[in-house]
């Protein structure tokens, strides 16, 4: 059997999902199983300020410019660049792992503390999505 393969915490910086998951896909060995842990894409949407939370992107708005841009950095001598965040749903998650060729065996969120660097309070939301997805033995094998 294949050693697992793990993600943690990626999918914010991936911009094409698909094409990642099909990475993943052909670096793991036949039988190999992928973990992914990431943090909770519902927790990526509120506004970051105290008291009541309050939604500042929607769940399903998937691409979204950074406010904090970039400054001119002289050691690489590079200014401007443009940054993202990407908001994978969780069905996109699953999506685009089945569509690699991934077997998804497991998905579960856990967690529902309050962080302390959250604001605002999201206590009673899931933390954490884990999902764990096989790669097959065989490639013959549908999916």
């Amino acid at each position: 059997m294949s050693v697992p393969g793990e993600s943690a915490q990626v999918a914010p910086q991936v911009s094409d999902l698909g094409r990642y998951c099909a990475g993943l896909f052909r670096i793991l060995g036949p039988g190999g199983r992928l973990v992914v842990n990431e943090y909770h894409p519902v927790r990526r949407i509120w506004k970051p300020e105290p008291g009541h939370p309050r939604v500042r992107y929607s769940y399903f708005e998937r691409c979204r410019e950074r406010e904090e841009g970039w400054q001119f950095d002289p050691a690489t001598n590079s200014a401007g660049l443009e940054r993202y965040d990407y908001q994978w749903t969780i069905a996109d998650q699953f999506f685009y792992l089945t569509q690699a060729g991934f077997y998804v065996v497991a998905l579960e969120e856990i967690g529902d503390v309050r962080e302390h660097w959250e604001v605002p309070n999201l206590k009673g939301l899931p933390e954490q999505l884990i999902l764990a997805a096989d790669r097959p033995e065989s490639p013959n094998l549908e999916v």
